[in-house]
């Protein structure tokens, strides 16, 4: 494949033999499902014998993807930085600091566990409602361990005399700041939780963090009533709250359908046809549920076919 030119080659030798054979013949391209039907060829006598050239015009209509080992070498760490006898030990350490830095992703640990519920109690509630977010901490014996494992691969890589252990170094003394903190959640404990953003993530407001404290120690819900969101809807009881919410809003032609496969408790599919996707794993209540459908439908729908008829 040589993109700089424009038509496809073949060499003489190739050339002759489709010339003297007059049949149609395809081109099936190695180590792809590829084939080329009525391909046009040119001879270039410079080219080594059955060998074929595609060009631009050709290629450009397919996704480019390397069959082939290339042969230059490249080198993405400075040899300098490894010592040899050192290279098998790096990999391996490489490999647990990676399980570390999982197991103490901060992004899957701070996630609420009840995230979607207590964002239907503040959309139905108009922002009127402190949400009280509630998480699955890890064992503190595993945190423990998680230290002890930290430690062993920091004294093993100061033994090590490759430059490039001190990568390993600072990402280990990042995932120790995280476990700290990590801690200092599901301890509670205020303080140290401000310390260990502190030092992961440069200085904050102080006065922001107060504000954030006294919501989590004031349990009051702000006039939540028990039964405020209504009963547990079954999915025929879903589907007749969507349709009767689109009628109100002169909004025909829209599909609901039911699925286990959407990731989402419910999404709008924009398309030729448009379509409400229900997880059927999902539980809505009746208040929960028209609260979604007043930021689904009347933003994101009515927005979507306003546009079309603009």
């Amino acid at each position: 494949m040589d993109l700089n030119k424009s038509g496809n080659y073949m060499s003489q030798n190739l050339f002759d033999k489709i010339k003297e054979n007059k049949r149609e013949r395809y081109l099936d391209l190695y180590e792809n499902e590829i084939t080329l039907k009525k391909a046009k060829f040119s001879s270039m006598e410079s080219l080594v014998e059955n060998k074929v050239i595609l060009g631009n015009k050709t290629a450009s209509n397919y996704l480019i993807k390397p069959v082939h080992k290339t042969l230059a070498k490249i080198e993405v760490i400075n040899p300098q930085s490894i010592d040899p006898s050192e290279t098998t030990e790096l990999h391996t350490i490489d490999q647990k600091v990676d399980k570390l830095a999982k197991r103490l992703n901060l992004s899957a640990r701070l996630r609420p566990l009840n995230y979607f519920g207590e964002l239907d109690k503040f959309i139905t509630l108009h922002g009127k409602y402190n949400p009280i977010f509630k998480y699955k901490w890890p064992e503190e014996q595993k945190l423990l361990q998680t230290r002890e494992e930290i430690a062993k691969l920091t004294a093993q890589l100061h033994i090590l005399k490759s430059p490039f252990a001190q990568i390993f170094l600072k990402k280990l003394e990042e995932l120790e700041l995280r476990r700290n903190l990590i801690l200092a959640y599901s301890q509670q404990d205020f303080d140290t939780i401000s310390l260990y953003n502190k030092k992961l993530f440069g200085e904050f407001d102080d006065g922001l963090l107060k504000i954030a404290k006294s919501k989590v120690l004031d349990r009051q819900e702000f006039g939540i009533k028990k039964g405020v969101l209504g009963k547990s809807l079954k999915l025929s009881e879903i589907e007749k709250i969507i349709e009767k919410y689109l009628i109100e809003k002169k909004i025909y032609g829209v599909d609901i359908v039911f699925s286990y496969d959407t990731l989402s408790r419910i999404s709008l599919i924009m398309g030729k046809q448009i379509k409400i996707s229900i997880s059927k794993s999902a539980v809505f209540k009746e208040e929960s549920l028209r609260a979604t459908l007043a930021h689904e439908v009347d933003t994101h729908l009515v927005r979507y076919l306003n546009g079309i008829k603009s």
